[in-house]
């Protein structure tokens, strides 16, 4: 999965080249599930009643770009406005892009970093059902089933998200940046 050259591209209407920079991307899921399951005829009625438990804990590694991500989108290497008579050359270049990615320089890089998310959560169902045997011919099946599903958690509480309405993170540690150094 390493190796290779980073997603780099060239702005001005050019095809990207280089590794993709989604992968590599991967998820660990485990998941405890037991079930208890009840059946009884009485009668008409056939009942069915059941419990079901889910605790799922799943580490997750799925940051973009991981192995860095170039783009070249011209301004470096273009003549500034202050530059007079020396960039009316008719050899100078006119496609300052691919000039800027000779040079080395970036209009933009993004690197994601390697952090492991070890989601956790819970989910709860029950259920009863009755097959209600009403006359030979009929059969009447009634049913109900609940389930809830906890919203995810992070094992270490390193949970964030942004608020556009206040153009800041909001996380569980109160005043962080997002400049925390471990």
């Amino acid at each position: 999965m390493a190796g290779g050259l980073p997603s780099t591209s060239v702005s001005g209407g050019f095809t990207a080249f280089g590794r993709q920079s989604t992968n590599p991307q991967w998820q660990y899921p485990s998941l405890l599930d037991p079930k208890v399951n009840f059946s009884w005829v009485k009668g008409k009625h056939s009942l069915k009643f059941g419990y079901e438990y889910e605790h799922i804990w799943m580490q997750v590694q799925d940051s973009n770009p991981l192995f860095g991500s170039f783009t070249y989108g011209k301004g470096y290497s273009a003549c500034p406005a202050t530059a007079g008579a020396a960039c009316n050359n008719p050899t100078a270049a006119a496609d300052t892009y691919w000039a800027d990615l000779l040079f080395g320089t970036t209009s933009n890089y993004a690197l994601a970093t390697y952090f492991r998310a070890h989601l956790l959560q819970t989910l709860d169902s029950v259920y009863a059902q009755d097959d209600w045997k009403i006359r030979p011919n009929l059969t009447l099946n009634l049913g109900l089933r609940w389930e809830y599903g906890s919203p995810y958690s992070e094992a270490n509480n390193n949970l964030s998200n942004f608020d556009p309405a206040t153009v800041s993170m909001l996380t569980l540690t109160p005043g962080y940046n997002g400049a925390k150094r471990h």
